[in-house]
C-alpha cells in the first residue's frame, strides 16, 4: 500500500509543486487535523531531494527527483529521538604505538602493509584527496611501529 502512495506520478507533482511553498493543510477545516504533512526536506544536489513525510503519526524519508524516487525509511515514528552517532576513536599515540615493537616489523613488512592500503584504496575508487589524507596518517605511526 505505502509502496503504492510513493509511486504515483500525481505524488510525485504534488511533492515538486508544493515544495518550498506553504504547506497545505485541512487542519482548519471542520477542526480536523492534518493527516499529511511535509515535515522537513533538504537537497541533495541540483536535482535530488530528501524529503521527510508525515502521514497519521508515521514519517516517511523519501528521496526524490533522481531517474526514479526512492522511499529511504517507513515507518518512523513522529518525533522519535535520532540516533546518537558515537564518538570518533582516538588516534593512537605513545604507549599504544610502541606495543608494537614486540613484533620486530621490519621495513619491508612495512612496505608490504602499504601495498595491501594502496590495493584496497585501489579497489574501493578513494579519491586521490583521501587517499593521500589516509596514506599520511598511516605513514606518520612508522617510525614507531617498524623496528629499526
Amino acid at each position: 500500500m505505502l509502496d503504492s502512495l510513493f509511486e504515483g506520478s500525481a505524488f510525485k507533482m504534488f511533492l515538486v509543486r508544493w515544495f518550498g511553498r506553504e504547506r497545505p493543510t485541512n487542519a482548519g477545516r471542520r477542526g480536523r487535523q492534518a493527516r499529511l504533512a511535509i515535515v522537513d526536506a533538504a537537497n541533495v544536489d541540483g536535482r535530488r531531494k530528501l524529503v521527510l513525510i508525515r502521514r497519521d503519526n508515521l514519517e516517511h524519508l523519501v528521496l526524490i527527483g533522481g531517474p526514479s524516487d526512492v522511499l529511504i525509511e517507513p515507518n518512523i515514528a513522529a518525533g522519535a529521538a535520532p540516533r546518537e552517532v558515537p564518538p570518533p576513536r582516538p588516534v593512537p599515540t605513545g604507549d599504544t604505538l610502541r606495543s608494537h615493537r614486540h613484533l620486530r616489523i621490519t621495513p619491508g613488512e612495512w612496505d608490504a602493509f602499504m601495498d595491501d592500503v594502496a590495493q584496497t584504496l585501489d579497489k574501493f575508487a578513494v579519491p586521490a584527496a583521501e587517499r593521500a589524507e589516509v596514506v599520511a596518517i598511516v605513514e606518520s605511526t612508522r617510525r614507531s611501529i617498524v623496528a629499526a
